[in-house]
């Protein structure tokens, strides 16, 4: 009898260049996608070298991978960075929408729909008298976003008024820097107040907040501000920001789907996916007091599961630390984050790790006891779970890419 022949499993690199939330949630996501036949492996490739089109190495996964999925927000000369990734000799698909007009295949959100949320939310909800929107020069969302919140205003008899600023919000940090953009602050100080101003992400959200500070504005009395991303920065900021939850899912879930298509020699009609279906949540920095207690539990039990996931932290724990039902609470984060309180505690142990696990020397039998497991093997079986490959090769990966 002839021996069964191994089913190969096909590779597929991952390129970002960053792991914040919304980043973590769309691969995490397209990770999770059912294939035909084996499972792929991901492989956690970069960016390596940092400004790749400057370089004339080939892409890292050139020979070793079937196809590449990737979150790039840096960029420089998206031209000239797409046909580096071209040289790969690989179907690539973008999860933001920075490489669109470059020709890569790309799944992002449906900036229309974002547009229409914000307008009807601080005009309706928040009853701003002016608008603004806050994007990056050299963005590809920002026109985007741009375009769609202008339609939504029209739509309800107001205009639009447009900055952009050069300012990088710094994500991750402490306290978020504050905006030092005097073309914002005159525009805020001329405008009928209360104005409402709609920023890329939650980061910019919280530096505009310190700007309004710094400058005696009060938020949301004279200045509502609407962030993007629903992330940490909203909830854990004061005040508390409101903010649009993209569907970082179905973004990384469409994506997958398009690349798997273009790995089989298919070619899709529509080589962008435009994902809909965002949530707004309006909290105190375009509402003030006028929030509702899920937002509250919710905001609580975040700081907690930050506070106490390295040490093993369960959902019944996380309960009982809350004093409210476990039912109650899980429906509280699957109707505010799409999400459940114990795949939060799960992401906030992965980055606690794969910080350790970049920026130290520590073993890996002692980095699995830090963020709570009882052996290495439990700890690798999670780390392997969230990307796909174990905390050793994780780690040696990050050696190799700060050569």
């Amino acid at each position: 009898m002839s021996a069964q022949r191994r089913v190969q499993r096909p590779i597929v690199a991952v390129y970002t260049d960053s792991w914040v939330e919304h980043v973590f949630r769309k691969l995490t996501a397209a990770m999770a996608v059912p294939v035909r036949g084996a499972a792929p492996l991901f492989v956690d490739y970069g960016p390596t070298p940092l400004v790749p089109e400057a370089s004339a190495a080939l892409p890292p996964w050139t020979g070793r991978a079937q196809g590449a999925i990737l979150v790039v927000r840096t960029c420089g000369d998206t031209a000239a960075f797409a046909d580096w990734l071209r040289q790969g000799g690989v179907p690539v698909v973008s999860l933001n929408v920075e490489l669109l007009a470059a020709g890569i295949p790309t799944a992002c959100a449906d900036y229309m729909e974002l547009g229409r949320l914000a307008a009807a939310h601080l005009a309706n909800e928040a009853g701003c008298r002016s608008f603004v929107h806050l994007g990056v020069s050299g963005s590809a969302a920002t026109p985007l976003r741009e375009a769609g919140f202008r339609a939504g205003l029209a739509a309800l008899g107001h205009e639009l008024h447009v900055v952009r600023t050069t300012a990088e919000a710094v994500s991750e940090a402490v306290e978020p820097p504050s905006l030092v953009e005097p073309e914002l602050l005159a525009t805020l100080l001329a405008l009928p107040r209360p104005v409402g101003v709609f920023t890329l992400s939650d980061d910019y959200a919280a530096g505009l907040a310190r700007l309004c500070r710094e400058a005696g504005l009060q938020v949301p009395g004279d200045v509502a501000i609407l962030g993007v991303g629903n992330s940490m920065v909203a909830h854990a900021h004061h005040p508390t920001l409101s903010s649009i939850q993209v569907s970082d899912s179905e973004i990384g879930r469409a994506g997958m789907m398009l690349l798997q298509a273009l790995m089989r020699g298919e070619r899709p009609a529509i080589q962008q996916v435009l994902v809909g279906g965002h949530s707004l949540y309006g909290r105190e920095s375009t509402v003030g007091s006028r929030e509702p207690f899920g937002y509250l539990a919710v905001d609580t039990a975040l700081e907690r599961i930050r506070s106490h996931a390295v040490g093993g932290l369960t959902v019944s724990r996380l309960t009982k630390l809350l004093g409210m039902p476990e039912r109650s609470l899980r429906q509280l984060f699957q109707d505010e984050l799409g999400s459940t309180p114990s795949a939060e505690i799960q992401r906030v142990r992965f980055e606690h790790a794969a910080r350790l696990l970049k920026c130290t020397n520590l073993p890996v039998s002692r980095i699995a006891q830090v963020v709570g497991f009882g052996s290495l093997a439990a700890f690798s079986n999670f780390f392997h779970r969230m990307i796909g490959m174990p905390p050793v090769a994780y780690r040696r990966a990050g050696a190799t890419r700060r050569r």
